[in-house]
């Protein structure tokens, strides 16, 4: 079962950096129970096995390494099998814990931030962000969200429809259409799929809302738990996708790009909001800069 939630993450092109951490959580719980190599030796060589699929699962998914790295250091000083299965059961089911807490914590910040009456510019489908959204809306407070489509999956329409659907005030635009209406903005409100040192990942045309957002002077913050913070030495990789999804039968000789996220300067937010707090881009630098992965990830 855990090998087939492994090629589910690979091939998964909706979810979010949370959504697949959870399945990579349930993947791990499932190894914990069906690996049944007799030696604790195997069992780590299988366990590093698994933690570099899922780190390679989805390579710009930063909480899929958080969860893997877990996971190694749980079981790396532990010499029975046994106690080895239990303390991967109990660190995968820790992360999905925390996961959910943090993600009800950053919810709240992000609804602070977004003011009685204000537009808001968003882009993708973060659940974070919508979270946010619909938690100001329950607090009562009247906003209007401006969402991209977002393709070439369109995960903006599904936003779209489930903030109408909460009496949230709703214009979709195409993606080109988007930066210039951030003049119209309030605030401008993203997800990350990744944070590294220098910059925030996230879906492609979060780039020029961030450049039209300093352009008008409109405030843009990312939601970001600690999970999505990348540590030096273990860069994303912002894979190209299906050619097919943005032009299912292109003219002869044209090349296609395809790639669903980009690296945003962190420099061009106004901050990061995590669990611990909203912080400007100098100090969420230095917070990445001190993490650490295990090294079983980086051979």
């Amino acid at each position: 079962m855990y090998r087939a939630l492994v090629e589910e993450i690979a091939d998964d092109r909706l979810s979010g950096a949370s959504g697949l951490a959870a399945k990579g959580a349930a993947a791990l719980a499932a190894f914990a129970l069906e690996c049944s190599v007799p030696s604790a030796d195997e069992f780590w060589d299988e366990l590093v096995a698994l933690a570099r699929a899922l780190r390679q699962a989805q390579p710009a998914m930063a909480p899929l390494l958080h969860l893997a790295d877990r996971a190694l250091r749980a079981a790396q000083d532990l010499e029975d099998v046994d106690a080895m299965r239990a303390a991967v059961q109990r660190a995968a089911e820790a992360f999905e814990t925390e996961l959910r807490s943090g993600a009800g914590q950053i919810a709240q910040a992000g609804a602070a931030l977004v003011m009685d009456g204000a537009t808001v510019v968003t882009v993708s489908h973060s659940s974070a962000v919508a979270s946010a959204l619909l938690h100001a809306r329950q607090d009562g407070k009247r906003l209007r969200v401006i969402c991209p489509e977002s393709r070439p999956l369109y995960e903006g329409r599904e936003l779209a429809r489930r903030l109408a659907a909460a009496g949230v005030e709703v214009t979709l635009a195409v993606d080109a259409a988007a930066p210039a209406l951030v003049a119209q903005a309030d605030l401008v409100l993203v997800g990350a799929d990744g944070v590294t040192a220098q910059a925030v990942i996230n879906k492609v045309g979060t780039y020029p809302l961030a450049l039209a957002a300093q352009a008008h002077a409109v405030p843009l913050y990312a939601l970001a738990g600690g999970e999505k913070f990348w540590p030096p030495g273990v860069e994303p990789e912002i894979e190209s996708r299906a050619p097919g999804e943005v032009w299912p039968d292109p003219a002869p000789g044209v090349i296609i790009v395809n790639r669903y996220f980009e690296a945003v300067p962190l420099a061009l937010f106004t901050g990061l909001v995590t669990v611990t707090g909203i912080f400007p881009p100098d100090e969420i630098h230095q917070q990445v800069s001190a993490l650490v992965v295990h090294p079983a990830l980086t051979e």
